[in-house]
């Protein structure tokens, strides 16, 4: 008698969980004392608002594990020139967005330009070392940056080109914003 109760109540709160599992797929629930305001990854750079960025955009690498270690994450690779302007780096071609368009170099290019472009969160930290159209799709699966000088701190600062759907974006673009006003509530991420 106890198993069958024990049974049928599992039973019971399994059913009332499934609707709660199939609304959870489409909310994001930000669980954080900080305030929240957008989910658009190039206009916000803040400690509070990290795990939304790490949990819906992809950057070209990614520091992990303590002590921090830099490794390649939407890249494969990257060479820099011998004069340290140029840096050019081979992508994953296995990569989709959450809509399942492919990734290409050009939506790197198209994110970076837009982060400079916003002048918000990283792009701030990119506009002295990188001027706009300094950014280039070589083919499909390579992208270069060339720097204006040499720099130190470039590569430490490659996890925050996080990548974001040019084409989702650009769709949803309201009197030229860029899509930060779709990106508030909505991600385009890979």
């Amino acid at each position: 008698m106890k198993r069958t109760a024990l049974i049928l109540c599992s039973s019971l709160a399994l059913m009332l969980a499934a609707p709660a599992v199939s609304l959870a797929q489409d909310r994001y629930v930000h669980a954080n004392n900080s305030a929240y305001d957008s989910l658009d990854p190039h206009t916000v750079r803040d400690v509070a608002r990290i795990a939304s960025r790490l949990n819906f955009y992809d950057g070209l690498y990614r520091w992990v594990d303590n002590p921090p270690q830099l490794i390649p994450w939407l890249a494969t690779d990257h060479t820099v020139s011998e004069d340290g302007l140029t840096w050019t780096f081979e992508l994953r071609d296995d990569v989709t967005f959450h809509d399942g368009t492919p990734m290409t170099a050009q939506d790197v290019v198209y994110s970076f330009e837009r982060m400079l472009a916003l002048k918000k969160g990283a792009g701030s930290l990119f506009l002295p070392m990188i001027d706009p159209g300094q950014t280039e799709a070589l083919d499909d699966t390579t992208v270069a940056f060339t720097l204006k000088e040499p720099s130190a701190i470039f590569a430490s600062l490659v996890p925050d080109i996080l990548v974001v759907n040019s084409k989702v974006v650009q769709e949803n673009e309201s009197d030229g914003d860029m899509g930060e006003g779709y990106l508030i509530d909505n991600v385009a991420g890979t």
